[in-house]
């Protein structure tokens, strides 16, 4: 794990030395975070009535960019937090 490309890190918690592991680079987020934004708005045919809602605390930030991501492609963001 380079430190120029961050990523999802889990510990391990059965090694005792407890090295992390990666489960997502940060382009694999970044490409998931795209497909679900595209998934959303093709599901609900625009974000007319679209509200993002982010559980906190790690939620939040994950609907924001959602948001962001939509707004990208389509006209508007959709509201949320």
């Amino acid at each position: 794990m380079s430190p120029k490309s961050p990523s999802w890190v889990v510990m391990n918690g059965t090694d005792a030395a407890m090295q992390p592991r990666s489960l997502m680079s940060a382009d694999d987020v970044r490409r998931a975070v795209g497909r679900m934004a595209h998934e959303i708005v093709e599901r609900n045919g625009g974000v007319g009535d679209v509200v993002l809602v982010g559980i906190r605390t790690r939620g939040v930030p994950l609907a924001r960019r959602v948001a962001e991501q939509i707004g990208s492609f389509e006209a508007a963001a959709p509201p949320g937090g």
